[in-house]
């Protein structure tokens, strides 16, 4: 063989398939995946003396250049298989069973690569199956579950499985590989209690494994749908505590109109001055010190009423952001944005509330200002 700008020139079929046969299963791993160092994403051996090709999905054999097709990146797909299995030697053997695949065969001659091809797709299936694997010297060690030991199996042991690539190209396709790595090795300590258990994985453990996902996502959704309406129900009920702060301002002012129409009608009732007094204003001291009185009180309620009212605002909103805070940790800045529609509703709600107070408060104010005038105008 030759090797030239990432491509492989291949001048006896036959020979190059001896050698590839007569290395052990670990020496072919570590070989092609210094291959795919040299080569990138994928690596193709052109064939000289055979007519025909083998094709996986990142390699091929073939008489003539070209390349595999494939529509997804293997980087990605190594970077998802690094996400959900520990492979403590993925350095040394940066492979997947994708590498593998076998997607077509054309010609005779490739009968021994194809079933060496097979052997390795099952193997690495295995390896990324498990939640921690190794390999060393001719062993993998394969652990299905943190809680308990990994199981030891020479290479050979797992290169006969059919079943294990199946749910590898399950895991590791569409959807969330980590999940679907989750739930299988859920269902295969279900059922696996021993290492000839996991050497004898069959299509009642992939179906189990199926159907198990099916519910996984209809309890999320179930989940997903829960967390939303309670999103829902936090965002109504902040923005009605926001809206009743605008009430409670107008109530104080309208509590405090009452108390100074009571404290009037009082006066002029108990015959502490008649009402000519009043309009002449002609007060005694005692009742002028009252009406004084009564003017700071008001002045200082309107104070503290507004004070509160800010307070409570802040309280609210900071309740309101460590609610949001609490489910950035569930949900992506992208997702939290939609859930909580970008704050139109509090930012609604806090222009309502801007707006009530600065009427009720200049009109209140305005009623302060005249009871001072009143006040100071009856000792003139």
């Amino acid at each position: 063989k030759k090797v030239s700008n990432g491509n492989l020139s291949v001048y006896n079929l036959n020979a190059f398939s001896e050698f590839l046969c007569n290395l052990t299963l670990e020496q072919v791993l570590s070989d092609f995946t210094k291959l795919f160092n040299d080569a990138g994403e994928h690596i193709s051996f052109q064939v000289m003396d055979v007519n025909g090709s083998l094709r996986t999905p990142t390699i091929s054999f073939s008489d003539n250049k070209a390349l595999c097709g494939w529509n997804r990146n293997r980087t990605i797909l190594l970077d998802c298989c690094n996400d959900a299995c520990v492979f403590l030697d993925k350095n040394r053997v940066c492979l997947t069973p994708m590498d593998f695949k076998i997607e077509s065969i054309e010609g005779d001659g490739y009968e021994n690569i194809s079933t060496l091809f097979k052997k390795l797709e099952r193997i690495l299936s295995y390896v990324y199956c498990a939640n921690t694997a190794s390999i060393v010297d001719g062993n993998a060690v394969l652990q299905f579950d943190p809680s308990s030991k990994g199981y030891d199996f020479k290479l050979e042991e797992l290169e006969v499985n059919n079943v294990i690539p199946v749910i590898f190209h399950w895991v590791y396709g569409e959807g969330n590989c980590v999940d679907k790595a989750s739930v299988a090795r859920k269902i295969i300590n279900l059922y696996c209690h021993s290492r000839e258990d996991i050497l004898q994985i069959d299509d009642k453990i992939l179906n189990s494994i199926k159907s198990n996902y099916i519910i996984y996502q209809n309890d999320h959704a179930d989940k997903y749908i829960e967390m939303k309406n309670k999103i829902s129900q936090f965002i109504v009920e902040s923005t009605d505590k926001i809206g009743e702060l605008s009430h409670d301002v107008a109530d104080c002012f309208r509590n405090n109109l009452i108390a100074v129409m009571v404290f009037l009608l009082t006066v002029i009732l108990t015959d502490t001055i008649d009402v000519k007094q009043l309009f002449s204003k002609k007060v005694p001291d005692n009742v002028f010190n009252v009406f004084v009185l009564f003017t700071g009180a008001t002045i200082a309620y309107f104070v503290i009423t507004f004070f509160m009212s800010i307070k409570k605002w802040g309280w609210l909103k900071k309740s309101y952001f460590n609610i949001k805070k609490n489910y950035s940790e569930i949900l992506d800045q992208k997702d939290l944005d939609e859930e909580f529609n970008h704050d139109a509703a509090l930012n609604d709600a806090r222009a309502q509330y801007i707006g009530s107070c600065i009427i009720v408060s200049v009109i209140w104010i305005a009623f302060i200002v005249l009871m001072i005038w009143f006040t100071v105008s009856l000792k003139h």
